[in-house]
């Protein structure tokens, strides 16, 4: 839930109307002649589309009923999926998309990737954006896989010329690789305000914040962040249960909302939406296309794209230092990846670490009552 302070804050105001009124938020910067890249996930590398003189933004969905979906798509796509689908297919965003950039931060992202191309080369009539799909290995180990994918990246940017219609120059691509690191590390030094038992910003608080960057010019929103960060030091603490978050991305407050109406509050997650964003900067030395693959395919490993025995390691790691005392794993039907690495995790946590797992979940909440009372339940008893 978002507080009174934070409403009143100019710099979490304007965040949060970046987050709120996303296709305005678009629309403005095409006003000012930049091209929009919409990019799905996060392990495309967004200072490559900035050195182009385009604005990278990260894909969000829309509201159901998904028509498009189910005209094309089989059920194994969850609801994330089947919305992001629906965002381009639809039409209704069309003014605000001059590109779209498939990253390989989930499988079900990298299907969309191949799905909607093959759609664009067969339906002329509907007009989609032009697509690439980067097919970044995440999995293997860095000396096989590393020349690959720097391979990769350079075609990447091969293609991101093509489209702005300028080339890359090495000067762009420094000062893009600048401008990141300093958004990323403004990222930081907020983000570290809703670790517990100091936390001074509530889950759904950071997730306007978080989500509204990747919306928004990074020279922008950088300069909010730092204004944020300097008020934040005078914010009152959070009273609530602080837990991890694993599962589905959340793109919206409907579940944190319900967490913190419950007397809960999210404290950290490992989704695409949230701390990754932070993660890992780009050594400025060196060969630069080197450097920006090796944070692209080495950022904090989510579920979908790591290993289990990395994982094990990973995240009581993150719950430990964003001081959770639950974890909560909630996850969309056909969206359940997580489960993969959940048994092997839970032994590597103290043997009575609260644990609530929400499977099979759907948009709006499946069985809403009944997954207050468990949820409710968990979070009592941390607080107790």
């Amino acid at each position: 839930m978002e507080r009174d302070i934070a409403l009143n804050s100019p710099a979490y105001v304007a965040l949060r109307n970046a987050y709120v009124n996303r296709e305005h938020t678009l629309q403005a910067l095409k006003l000012k002649g930049k091209k929009i890249i919409w990019v799905f996930g996060a392990t495309a590398p967004e200072e490559i589309i900035a050195a182009a003189g385009m604005i990278p933004v990260r894909a969000w969905g829309c509201a159901a009923p998904w028509t498009q979906s189910d005209k094309y798509l089989e059920a194994s796509f969850g609801p994330v999926w089947r919305a992001l689908f629906d965002a381009v297919l639809n039409g209704e965003r069309r003014g605000i998309m001059d590109g779209l950039v498939f990253s390989s931060s989930a499988a079900m992202i990298s299907k969309l990737g191949l799905y909607i191309g093959k759609i664009a080369g067969r339906e002329p009539e509907k007009d989609l954006p032009p697509v690439y799909s980067l097919p970044y290995d995440c999995f293997h180990e860095e000396e096989v896989m590393f020349p690959r994918n720097c391979n990769e990246t350079k075609r990447f940017a091969k293609k991101m010329e093509e489209w702005a219609g300028q080339p890359i120059t090495e000067k762009n691509l420094a000062a893009a690789v600048k401008l990141y690191n300093g958004y990323r590390a403004a990222l930081r030094e907020v983000i570290k305000y809703r670790t517990a038992p100091d936390c001074r910003l509530t889950g759904c608080e950071a997730l306007t914040v978080i989500g509204a960057t990747l919306l928004m010019d990074k020279e922008i929103a950088t300069m909010l962040l730092k204004d944020l960060a300097k008020e934040l030091k005078t914010w009152p603490v959070v009273d609530a249960a602080p837990v991890f978050y694993s599962g589905s991305q959340q793109e919206n407050h409907l579940v944190y909302g319900l967490i913190e109406e419950l007397g809960g509050n999210v404290v950290g997650e490992d989704h695409d939406w949230g701390d990754r964003v932070a993660d890992l900067d780009i050594k400025a030395e060196g060969d630069l296309y080197e450097a920006i693959t090796y944070r692209y395919t080495h950022m904090m490993p989510n579920a979908e794209k790591s290993r289990v025995d990395v994982r094990v390691e990973l995240v009581p790691r993150l719950i430990e230092g964003c001081g959770a005392k639950g974890w909560v794993i909630y996850m969309n039907y056909n969206d359940e990846s997580f489960i993969w690495d959940y048994p092997s995790i839970k032994k590597a946590l103290p043997e009575d670490f609260p644990i609530y797992v929400a499977a099979k979940q759907r948009v709006p909440f499946k069985d809403e009552e009944k997954l207050r009372e468990e949820l409710g339940s968990f979070i009592g008893g941390i607080r107790r």
